[in-house]
């Protein structure tokens, strides 16, 4: 079994483009559907809580609605007891009382529970507990009446739950097969401090008449309604009326959360229940909704979801395969044109792709690959053809360098001996410049040494011009020492002078800056003189952009000097860099310059 994992790893990621991309795509297409439709099944599932969550506190809030105006009814009917003046001797009274005063209580009392007893036809009896002498008096819509000295209730458990009790009323059922049914309501009575309890009074109400209330409700029939005391007793349920079951106390434990709705089994069957405190009661209503009933459109739409995915799965796979051929074909076809490329053929793809996207992304860039392959081709070519002229030219040039130089130290001694000191500047300045061109040591300098052979040609200049020829270098002492192909300057300014200040009589000025930008120097040398026109700037910059591709030599009668140095920066730095000529007729040129910016390290110059 341990080569399983490398077959499938084979299969996933073999070499066969149009497998890998139905496997991927078909995995996807399987993740999709099946989040797809897990999602929708988790939403119409949410959906449906929801909705019997809303339809729950529908269903609760009426129910609700019907105790609480009935039982705030009752509670209003049972505080009528302190708008009665005999109240306070009824219950607050601690004295053993005699026959007589005894007749007189019990009149006061059934007073008081014979305006309670006929308010209401739900009410079947009405009993009043005195808390301090200890005197019951009870009366029933049959007229029975009855008064005793009694302080049996006191062990009763009703009592003791009912002095523990925090709400307003307290309630409790009678026991089966009592008749009528009833509700027994009890009501803690306060004293004239209205902080003491002095007194209990107790309404038995006919539960079948409540409960005809509670059945009116609309739309139970889709679910179940329980209502429990605080103690757990059955109140009402809508299945059985008096179930007596002890999970019924488990329902009133029940912490909702925060949806309001929870999930719990009871009576052997899942429910869904939505829960409500009735305040004045201790009541919880709860209204249960059978999960199967709930879930069974839901499975019914989890049968089609599942049949529209299997159905989508297979519609997408074949849409898949089509796709993996239409998108590997083509590649297939620019891997063959690949492999004779490395055969050497080097020609461009031919193809009829439709598309404008990556792939003919791809194509395109596979031929310019192409072009570019032979044009470096040809370029090295050239480039090594050029480099044996120079070499050439380098030998000739250095045949003899000492006799030159004497032959100038001879004309420098003659100026010397006939007072012609324009002579020995002249001569001087030369014989610098004739030791910094011979120079072949290295084609670099730092930018300083090509600056002081500038500035020894404008003294050549300015000797044969009456100093008529400003030059001014405003670069930073910083970017004095980066590196510059050598012989670069005296070219574009000997340019500058002849084309831009020789129409004004050779007057003017030459101004040469610098500044590096993301590691690329840019020098600007800019003259006063004459400018350029539009038309012959373009033909100017366009010339020199094409460069390499004219090999140089665009206008040789009047710019083969730009021309030769723009060739050598481009040979030496890259096709990126070179010249850039900026004009304004009348106003001046601006020859932009632009090389990598990278500092000459130990450099000396050669004799």
């Amino acid at each position: 079994m341990p080569g399983i994992p490398n077959i499938i790893k084979n299969f996933l990621t073999g070499p066969n483009i149009r497998t890998r991309i139905i496997v991927r795509y078909t995995i996807i297409i399987l993740i999709s559907v099946f989040t797809v439709v897990s999602v929708l099944y988790f939403y119409i599932a949410k959906i449906t809580e929801d909705e019997i969550n809303d339809y729950s506190n529908i269903i609760i809030n009426q129910i609700s609605k019907n105790i609480d105006n009935d039982f705030n009814n009752l509670d209003a009917l049972l505080n009528s007891i302190y708008n009665y003046n005999s109240r306070e001797s009824l219950l607050e009274s601690n004295d053993r009382l005699t026959s007589y005063q005894l007749l007189q209580m019990a009149d006061k009392a059934l007073e008081i529970i014979r305006n309670i007893l006929f308010l209401r036809n739900d009410i079947v009896s009405v009993t009043i507990y005195s808390l301090k002498n200890h005197y019951v008096y009870e009366r029933n819509k049959d007229g029975d009446y009855t008064f005793e000295s009694s302080d049996r209730f006191l062990n009763a458990a009703w009592y003791q739950r009912l002095m523990y009790s925090d709400t307003s009323l307290y309630t409790e059922k009678s026991g089966p097969g009592s008749d009528p049914d009833l509700l027994k309501v009890y009501k803690k009575v306060k004293g004239s401090d209205l902080k003491k309890d002095v007194g209990i009074i107790q309404v038995d109400l006919n539960y079948r008449q409540m409960k005809e209330a509670f059945d009116e409700v609309k739309y139970v029939h889709q679910g179940r309604i329980i209502i429990l005391s605080s103690s757990g007793e059955i109140i009402y349920d809508t299945e059985e009326a008096r179930a007596g079951y002890s999970d019924y106390q488990s329902l009133n434990r029940i912490q909702l959360p925060k949806s309001g709705i929870a999930e719990v089994n009871f009576h052997h069957n899942r429910f869904f229940v939505k829960k409500y405190y009735q305040e004045k009661t201790g009541w919880n209503i709860l209204y249960l909704t059978s999960v199967d009933s709930v879930y069974r459109v839901v499975k019914n739409i989890k049968k089609i979801s599942g049949i529209t995915a299997l159905l989508l799965i297979v519609v997408l796979t074949y849409l898949n395969r089509k796709f993996a051929a239409s998108f590997s074909k083509p590649l297939e076809q620019i891997t063959l044109h690949f492999k004779k490329i490395e055969n050497g053929k080097l020609i461009p793809f031919q193809s009829d792709y439709p598309h404008q996207d990556e792939i003919a992304k791809l194509i395109t860039g596979m031929n310019s690959m192409v072009e570019k392959i032979n044009y470096l081709i040809e370029s090295e070519y050239r480039t090594q053809l050029m480099l044996k002229d120079t070499q050439l030219n380098a030998l000739i040039a250095q045949i003899n360098p000492h006799f030159l130089y004497n032959v100038l130290e001879n004309i420098s001694g003659i100026g010397y001996a006939n007072g012609i000191p324009e002579l020995v500047l002249i001569n001087e300045n030369l014989i610098d410049l004739l030791k910094y061109c011979i120079n072949f040591e290295k084609p670099e300098v730092p930018l300083r040494l090509e600056l002081e052979s500038l500035k020894k040609y404008i003294q050549i200049e300015n000797a044969r011009f009456g100093n008529s020829i400003e030059l001014q270098v405003k670069i930073s002492p910083a970017l004095l020492e980066l590196n510059i192909l050598k012989f670069t300057l005296q070219p574009l300014v000997e340019n500058a002078i002849l084309h831009g200040l020789a129409p004004k009589l050779y007057r003017g000025c030459i101004e040469i800056s610098a500044q590096t930008v993301n590691h690329i120097l840019t020098i600007f040398i800019r003259d006063n003189g004459v400018g350029i026109d539009a038309i012959k700037l373009s033909q100017l910059n366009y010339s020199l952009e094409n460069t390499v591709n004219h090999h140089g030599v665009t206008d040789k009668k009047h710019h083969i000097g730009i021309e030769n140095v723009n060739w050598r920066l481009k040979l030496f730095y890259g096709r990126e860099y070179g010249l850039t000529y900026e004009s304004v007729p009348q106003i001046g040129t601006t020859v932009i310059l632009s090389i990598p910016a990278v500092q000459v390290v130990n450099f000396e110059l050669g004799k």
